[in-house]
Formats: C-alpha cells, structure tokens, sequence
C-alpha cells in the first residue's frame, strides 16, 4: 500500500502540473493520538501525503484499492489538500464520500460539530461504501447533541471485584433523589474497566441523552472518563480522589476530598496553630501512602516548617517495627553507643537497640494511613519510647525518670481522613486519643444528619464517606439539571453554585470543577469519640491561576 502510495503521488503532482496548476500547499495540521476515529496525526516533515494531487488521480487510486482497504486510504493524508481537492469531484462520487467523511471525522474531532455534521450528510449522500458509514456517524453526532431533561446517569462499578464499592454509591444516589422529584436516572455498570466505562459513557450521552453523569469511583476509570466527557461535552461529577482530575476539562467535576487538600489543610493547621515546626512521617508503602507522604512533606516545607525523617512500610503484615527503629535512630546501631541509662532500663530485653535512647527530634508525627492499620502501627510508637501526647495537659515531666533526668519531646499525631474511620476510633488505642486529623464528613455533625438517619435506618450502620460524597454530589447534580434544555447551561449551571448546604455543610463549586469543602479538625476524646479539636480548618481561597474560569 505504500508504495502504491508512492506512486500516486507522482501521478498526481504530474496531473496538476498538466493542468497548469501548482499543487496546493499541504500544512501539518496535529491529530490528537488519543481520539481513534480523527486517525494518525498528519506529517509534519517535508514529504507530502501521497494522497491527492488531483481528482481524477484519487478516483483512480480509490478504484484500485481493494474495497476493505479504502476506509483506511485517506488516513495518514494531509487535510488542508483533501479540501482543496473535495470541491473538484462530484459530489455524489464515492471518491468525495470518502474524502468528506475523513473531514467530518477531523471536524468532530476539533470539535467544530457544525462543520462536521454538514460533511457527514455530503458523505450520506454519495454513492458507495462511505454512505451508511457517514449516516452511522451523523446519527451518533446528532445523538450526541441530544439532551432529554432532568434524566442524570450513574457511571459505577456495579460487577466485579468493586462492585461493593458501587453499590454503596448508587445507594446513596437514589436515596438523594428520593427528595427531587422529576429527576430521573440511568444506570450505568463500569465493572471497574477504563476502556468499558469510555463505551458506556458514550452510549449514556449518545443513546441515553442524559444531561449530566455521576462518577466513576476509581481513579484508572475517572481518568479515561474525563477525557471522554470532555469530547462528548457533557457534564461528569466524579467520585475519585485523583488529583488533577478537573484540570483535563472543562465539563468535567469532582466531588471528592483530595490527597493534597487534605495535606495543606493538616499542615497549615500544625503549623500555624499548634506552632509545631518540627516534624516525621510514617506512610505504608503504596501509591495512596507516597501521594499523602509527599503532599504533606511539600506542605510543611511550603510553610517553613521542616520534615526531619519519612518512613515507610509494608502493607503485608502487621510488624512495624523496621520503619519505627529506622525513623528513631535505633536501626544502625553500630552507629550509636549503648547508653548506660538505658542499657540498664532495659537490661531484661534482647532487643539491643533499647539500649540507646530514641533520637526523637521531631515535634509533629504525621501518620499517612488509615484505618485498621493506625490501630496497630500507634502501640509499637510507645514500645519504641516514642512518648505521644495524648493528653493536652500531659506534662514532659512525668517521664523524666525514665529518660535520666532530661524530660522527653512530646509528640503530637496527626492524620488525614483515613483516621476518621470506624476500626479506629470506636475503641481507639491509647496512643490516638487527643490525636489530630481532618476531613469534610463528621455523622456527628447537624449537617450529616439527614443522611445519618436515613442510611442507619434502611441499612443499620451508619454512612460510610463514599455514601456522602455521592449524596451530596447528587444533589448538586440534580439542581444544575433541572429543567435545562444543553448541556452546556448544565455545566454553566454547576459552576454557579457558590453555596451549597448538603450533609458536609457549606459547600461550593470552583471555577476549575472542584467542590469545596470546609474541613473539620478533628480529634478523638476518651469519652465522647470523635469531636471537633476547636475550630475549623478553612481552606485557602482559590487564587484566579488555579482555579480559572470555564
């Protein structure tokens, strides 16, 4: 085929020579590599495409070319000489059939859908192959175009391992929508799978007409998703902790607490408030882990504050004592003397490395983990000597037998919204309580209220967080969608919500898509549970760089 290529490249250039014509000029006119139908990108070095210097030469080629190869012939050709050669051919001619369908395709592509609807219907009308090809895609771009009011759809994993996941999210859907009547949904099953969750999407917009899409929940899926709205131009609120996701477009939301959010709000709290300065991270050793280690870390130094030792751990197993003798000093002991104290303080353990004091030289302990896992790392802290403040009114002194003399450094714990979990704080270990972290969901809350009662008394347990965030994002959904007639003033719509009262409190939309939240401090009393540490951690208002107009 390339070589036949070739050839037809000098038979055309001949022919326009003939004619007394110059070939018309070929501009490199970039493709997105990620949109399968628009094709290669275009040649951008000095050979030209070997397709179509002159009518006559594509129609021969096209009779030359086998029928299951001609949809391909045109692919890698230079676009700006496919329309200076479209108005020389007949226009029911299968050679201009196929020339305006490439068109259309790169139309629809650059989203130019008037342009591209008009060369799809030229294609309809031609003869040959191009034709049922051509209507295919002009019904899907007028489908696309399509908008039935006040249906929404949920984009979900509702089979496979994540199904559970799913579930919780459409349950929490449908319980939102039972309080606005005249929304309808369609349902939508990801199976967790990026490439199923673009097809299903398209067919939710194409076919199902609806105005606006709630979720996906994972972060592969969200990505390709996102990326999809944007072509398909319809309004996503997603469900998935992924940074950045509002950034790849501008129909595209997320109704989610992120990683970085979290680590500035936790940050700008222990510094400015609790004058710690000092500080050292334990994060287990997966992507979550790093993402929430690495925000904190740049947080603290962003704020003049200093991380003296990160260590990590494996989420496999229980022991977690490598990265806590690692992060005291007590790992390489053939850089340490034994200490006379301690060796004689712990003269019963085998453990040689009790026989050095604990280099604890930071203030602030940052736990990037959630959960079960918080429970059981938090004990190992005081078998290794690290004394936690537990107690606002501990006082250093109480231990300064222990330590010789010398009172300890108290550290404060610190955590993110992993610790705001159940397996934690119902029958917290000593070593939490007094603990600091933060998140945008507390059931206890009068604005949690509603949904609290209304998910303990249909599954008899109280809401998990995911169920709040599909809630309340339903909720947002639902009040940009009514009685819209595009999608564009959908989106316009969701943009314009400045103050939202939902279970999370205040609430607002940015201008880049994300939803904010104002964060709740956090902290776990002996005897009352989870309670507020005093005051809210408001986040910083959006500079105009980062949350630009869409």
């Amino acid at each position: 085929m390339a070589g036949s290529r070739s050839a037809l490249l000098v038979a055309c250039t001949a022919a326009f020579v003939a004619c007394g014509a110059a070939p018309p000029p070929t501009p490199a006119v970039a493709a997105d590599p990620t949109t399968a139908d628009a094709g290669p990108p275009a040649r951008a070095d000095a050979t030209p495409s070997p397709i179509d210097r002159a009518p006559d030469a594509i129609t021969a080629r096209l009779a030359q070319t086998p029928p299951g190869d001609r949809p391909t012939l045109l692919d890698d050709a230079d676009p700006a000489t496919l329309e200076a050669a479209l108005p020389h051919l007949e226009p029911t001619s299968e050679a201009a059939g196929w020339i305006a369908l490439r068109l259309g395709r790169i139309k629809r592509h650059q989203r130019q859908f008037h342009d591209a609807a008009t060369l799809f219907a030229q294609a309809a009308a031609a003869d040959g192959a191009p034709a049922d090809t051509a209507k295919a895609d002009l019904a899907a771009l007028r489908g696309q175009d399509a908008m039935v009011r006040n249906r929404i759809a949920a984009l979900l994993p509702l089979s496979g391992p994540y199904a559970p996941i799913g579930e919780t999210a459409l349950n929490a859907i449908r319980l939102a929508l039972m309080a606005e009547p005249g929304i309808e949904l369609i349902v939508g099953d990801t199976a967790g799978e990026a490439d199923r969750a673009v097809v299903v999407l398209t067919s939710l917009v194409r076919d199902q007409h609806v105005a606006a899409v709630i979720g996906p929940v994972g972060t592969i899926e969200s990505f390709a998703v996102a990326q999809a709205a944007e072509r398909l131009e319809t309004p996503v609120m997603t469900l998935s902790a992924r940074e950045d996701l509002p950034r790849l477009g501008t129909f595209v939301f997320r109704h989610r607490l992120t990683r970085g959010a979290q680590a500035e709000a936790i940050a700008r709290h222990a510094i400015e408030d609790l004058g710690i300065r000092t500080f050292a991270i334990l994060y287990p050793e997966a992507e979550s882990g790093r993402e929430l280690m690495t925000a904190f870390w740049r947080a603290v130094e962003s704020r003049g504050g200093e991380v003296r030792g990160a260590q990590g751990y494996s989420t496999h197993g229980n022991d977690f004592n490598a990265a806590i003798k690692k992060l005291i000093g007590r790992h390489h002991l053939e850089a340490r003397t034994v200490d006379p104290h301690w060796e004689q303080l712990n003269r019963k353990s085998k453990d040689k490395a009790l026989h050095v004091p604990p280099v604890v030289d930071f203030e602030g302990l940052f736990i990037a983990d959630s959960g079960q896992r918080v429970r059981l790392l938090l004990p190992f802290l005081s078998y290794w000597d690290i004394e936690v403040k537990n107690d606002p009114n501990l006082d250093p002194a109480s231990f300064t037998f222990k330590y010789g003399g010398e009172p300890p450094q108290l550290v404060q714990i610190l955590g993110a919204s992993g610790f705001n979990d159940p397996r934690l704080t119902r029958r917290p270990p000593p070593q939490a309580l007094n603990s600091v972290f933060i998140d945008a969901f507390w059931p206890e809350s009068e604005a949690a209220r509603p949904l609290v009662e209304a998910w303990l008394s249909t599954y008899g347990r109280p809401p998990p967080v995911l169920a709040a965030h599909a809630f309340d994002a339903t909720q947002l959904v639902a009040r940009a969608v009514r009685d819209r007639t595009d999608r564009a003033s959908v989106r316009r719509a969701l943009l314009a919500i400045g103050d939202h009262r939902g279970v999370f409190g205040a609430t607002r939309v940015a201008g880049d898509g994300e939803v904010q939240f104002d964060l709740e401090l956090l902290t776990l009393d002996p005897d009352a549970g989870v309670v507020p540490f005093g005051g809210r951690a408001e986040p910083d208002a959006p500079r105009d760089e980062d949350a630009p107009g869409r």
